[in-house]
């Protein structure tokens, strides 16, 4: 989480089920900030709200 959002976090729990694709799997975690944020990595570029992808 950190190299991505700036934020060192604490995973709290686990949402239910797996999200597959051909290739992979994705499984989503609940988690706590433990930290400000800090400065992300460069590869993470900034959207404006509802502009992304």
């Amino acid at each position: 989480m950190y190299e991505e959002t700036g934020y060192v976090c604490q995973i709290v729990g686990v949402l239910p089920g797996v999200y597959k694709s051909s290739l992979s799997g994705t499984a989503m975690f609940v988690m706590y900030p433990l930290n400000e944020q800090h400065p992300y990595s460069w590869e993470t570029e900034e959207y404006p709200l509802g502009q992304c992808c």
